[in-house]
């Protein structure tokens, strides 16, 4: 009975502040758009950021965690590029052939546009610190 209390009140906590956390990134400028409708909601709570920006975020910070260092040294750009293009795809038939996708499509093609984002971030940082190695040592 105790953990149960004590679960509601944490979840109580959690939900207050995603909702202020909704209430405080509206106002930054592309953030996210945050149509209650393209978000996921939980207990009548909608979270602070759409399905396909929930997939982006999640896809980046957990390619942190799962993706080598090195990627970068490995790779061109065409395969962070590829990622993306399901997200790309799935956001202009959306915008533009009035085509309907659903929040599963939206999380999970963002994750992959996440990942792609990831793999550009880190290509042009290894890339800008080979530049500053040249310039500075050569």
């Amino acid at each position: 009975m105790k953990s149960s209390v004590t679960w509601h009140r944490i979840e109580g906590v959690l939900l207050r502040k995603m909702d202020s956390i909704r209430e405080n990134v509206s106002h930054i400028p592309f953030f996210c758009h945050q149509w209650e409708e393209r978000s996921f909601a939980y207990k009548g709570h909608v979270f602070p950021v759409c399905a396909r920006c929930t997939g982006v975020y999640f896809g980046q910070i957990s390619s942190l965690f799962f993706l080598p260092w090195n990627w970068s040294f490995s790779i061109t750009l065409i395969i962070p590029f590829s990622l993306m293009i399901p997200m790309l795809a799935d956001w202009s038939l959306q915008e533009y052939l009035n085509m309907t996708s659903n929040n599963v499509r939206r999380v999970i093609t963002g994750y992959l546009g996440g990942v792609g984002f990831y793999g550009i971030g880190i290509f042009a940082v290894h890339n800008i610190f080979l530049w500053l190695r040249h310039l500075l040592f050569n």
